[in-house]
């Protein structure tokens, strides 16, 4: 049998799009980190849970990045943003983001991400090279899954990955570990 890369995986649309998720998740959980003309990376943007309320704070004077490898979740996120031209839309892996421009990002926003996909260190130096210097990320994974899925991220590769930055804030849940990370 063949070595082969393990594809990305993408959430359910019905988990990401369900109502429950707005009690379950704050959609104004990142507004502090966000101002008007300010620049946001949504990577794994899937379809747009976050990406409209960026658009809305940075208002026309700021710029969204959203990007997904799943291009019907990035369809959907197309439709919800039809005439909105402050939100750049993409289907590209996180550890490929070159629709945006170096040092360029003021809030980036990562959210169970990382987890979901094999190309762990290039997608975090994709995240340095598109954040400002002082430049804030949100960064998340899940903490279970199998230890032979090439996807998974223990809680000890994602600290000595997330060591580029300096730390904000770590929280380490249950199946969630966070952090809050500035640009060096």
């Amino acid at each position: 049998m063949k070595d082969r890369k393990a594809a990305d995986r993408h959430p359910p649309p019905l988990l990401m799009n369900n109502p429950l998720r707005n009690v379950l998740e704050r959609r104004d959980r990142f507004d502090s980190f966000i101002r008007e003309g300010d620049t946001v990376a949504d990577v794994g943007c899937g379809s747009g849970y976050y990406t409209l309320r960026f658009a809305d704070i940075t208002g026309e004077s700021g710029q969204v990045y959203a990007s997904d490898t799943n291009a019907s979740a990035v369809q959907t996120l197309s439709r919800k943003a039809a005439g909105r031209g402050n939100i750049h839309i993409s289907t590209a892996p996180s550890d490929s983001m070159t629709s945006i421009p170096d040092s360029s990002v003021d809030f980036l926003l990562s959210n169970l991400t990382l987890c979901c996909l094999t190309g762990h260190d290039a997608s975090v130096a994709e995240m340095e090279r598109v954040m400002k210097k002082g430049g804030t990320a949100y960064v998340s994974i899940t903490t279970f899954g199998r230890k032979s899925d090439p996807r998974r991220l223990s809680p000890q590769r994602f600290e000595e990955l997330m060591g580029r930055f300096d730390i904000i804030e770590r929280k380490k849940g249950r199946t969630v570990y966070s952090m809050l990370v500035r640009k060096r």
